[in-house]
Order: C-alpha cells, then structure tokens, then sequence
C-alpha cells in the first residue's frame, strides 16, 4: 500500500504540478539522493506505464552554461538538480587541454556533455539521430553563443549508408534510447522513430580534415545504449590513423553485447575504469582504475598504447 501511495505521488508531483513548485521540489531534495533516485523519472518509468509530458525549464550548470532541459526526461532532471548529468568527460578534456581539443560526441542528447567543453575552447562535433532532441541540442548551443559547432542528426553503426533503423525511445529517460529495441526497457513499452545510420569512417572523418592538419587531440565519447560495437566497427580508419582517446559506458550485465574491448585491445588500446574521489576539502576529482571487465562503469577511458605514459600521469 504504501509503494502504491508513493509511486501516485511522485508521479502527481513530476508530471501534474506546476512548474514553480516542481523547480522548488528539486532545490529541496538536491542534497539527497534517496529523494533524488524517488523522484527521477527514470525510476518512476520503470514502476508506472505514465507518459511522461515535457516539462521545459532553464539550468545553469556548474561550468557556466546554460540549458533548455525537460525536467520530465531523466538527464533533465539530474542536470537540474545537479548542474551537470556526467562530469567525467569534462574533467578528462580538462587534464588534456581544451584549447587543442577536438570533441566527437556520438549520441550527445540535449548538450549536457559537450556544451561545457565547447564553451572552454574545444571544437566539438555532437552527434544526435533524435529529431526532437537535435531541435533542442541546436537552441543549447545557440543559447550560449558557440559559434561553428556541428549537429548531425544521425544514428552510427558499420555497414550503413542513409540506412534507415528502427530506434525505440523511452518516455522518461531519452538517453536510454536505443537501435537495439530490448535495451533498458521500462513498463510502458517504448516509442519508435526511423533514424538514418551511416558509418562514422565515411560521414564524419571526412569533416575532420581541418582539425587533423592543426593536429588537434581527438577525444571520442561514444554513448550509444548497447550498440557501441556497431559504432566501434564504422570508425576502424579513423582509429587507426590517429588514435584518439576513447570515452564509452561498460554494461556487464549485457556482456553478450560487449566485444568493444576486445576488438580494441587488439588495435593496442589500454583501458581505465574512471572513478570520483573526494579530495579533503569536499572537492570530487576523477582517477583511473584497473579496468575489471565484470565491473559496472559509466565511463572507460580507451587509450592508446603509445601515449598511454603521457596520459597516465595526468590522472594516476
């Protein structure tokens, strides 16, 4: 009974109030992760079959940028609760340089990710097959003044050209769309949309002209929902002429999806579970890890074997 009252609740509260009291809702419970993880959409997804309506409100993030993000959607409301959703990437790019940086962001939502990075210097491609999501990416970046950034409204897999792909989207949690349709499922069965594919040798590479002439650091995060080994496959030419850093998500309790580390082992690359620690003075700083392949991690530094004794002492 009591489960019953709280699931009516928090669904009441995320999706029927307005949205002064919904903002006022999340300052409260910002220190508190039980409340946090009680209120998120993506919880409540995967306990009620609700559509979940957008709800539009302007964050500030901890970086100075500013976002357009749906606090009905989970990477919305952890960023607004938060000002940010996933630091990692960002406090990577910092200890390499954004100045000489290139950013390819493969499945970059609304922004969250490459949008404080682009701020601070660094060139960024985003990539991004969710015509919704792309309409709103496009306004965070106008919104804080980027110039020259590129949006391409497409899905990356290995053998496609224009192909189209069935990708399933799941109300509540955007991010957790995926081209395979049994990937993270919640209750409420998911939506679906046609998207184009195309291999990331062929569409992307060929932008990168410029950006390979001034020898910039190219820093890949592929954030994809169970289809990185697609993407991995599609950019073989590209990694072996110039070997960038790689950022991917490690899900073992999916391993018959996971052959990435595999497949990029043998192209020489070291791999580092990325961690948060806490310093003395409360400040969370990222460190590298063993990489355990059981292990669950949000983010796995890939890193070239040449230039793993430079990098290593950046972060270790």
């Amino acid at each position: 009974m009591i489960k019953k009252s709280l699931k009516a609740v928090t669904y009441v509260i995320v999706t029927r109030c307005p949205r002064g009291l919904v903002v006022l809702m999340a300052k409260l419970i910002r220190k508190h992760d039980r409340l946090q993880r009680l209120f998120d959409p993506n919880e409540i997804r995967k306990r009620s079959n609700k559509n979940f309506k957008p709800k539009f409100v302007k964050a500030k993030g901890i970086h100075g940028e500013k976002l357009y993000v749906d606090f009905n959607d989970h990477l919305g409301y952890r960023y607004f609760i938060l000002g940010f959703f996933d630091n990692a990437p960002f406090e990577i790019c910092n200890k390499i340089g954004f100045q000489n940086l290139f950013l390819i962001d493969i499945g970059s939502n609304i922004g969250a990710v490459s949008i404080p990075i682009a701020i601070n210097g660094a060139r960024v491609i985003s990539i991004e097959p969710q015509p919704a999501l792309v309409k709103q990416l496009i306004s965070n970046y106008e919104m804080n003044s980027i110039e020259g950034f590129i949006v391409l409204p497409i899905a990356l897999d290995n053998v496609s050209s224009g192909q189209l792909y069935n990708l399933s989207i799941h109300s509540g949690n955007t991010g957790a769309s995926s081209l395979h349709s049994k990937w993270n499922p919640g209750i409420r069965e998911a939506t679906s949309r046609m998207v184009p594919t195309y291999k990331f040798d062929s569409v992307v590479y060929p932008l990168l002209e410029s950006a390979i002439i001034e020898k910039l650091d190219f820093v890949v995060k592929i954030d994809v929902e169970g289809f990185e080994n697609e993407v991995v496959e599609g950019m073989t030419e590209f990694i072996q002429e110039h070997r960038p850093l790689l950022l991917l998500e490690h899900r073992p309790d999916l391993n018959f999806l996971v052959k990435w580390p595999e497949k990029l082992t043998k192209q020489n690359y070291s791999f580092f579970g990325v961690t948060t620690v806490e310093g003395i003075d409360g400040s969370k700083n990222i460190k590298l890890v063993d990489f355990d392949l059981d292990r669950k991690y949000e983010n796995v530094l890939g890193i070239p074997s040449e230039r793993k004794h430079l990098l290593e002492s950046k972060f270790l």
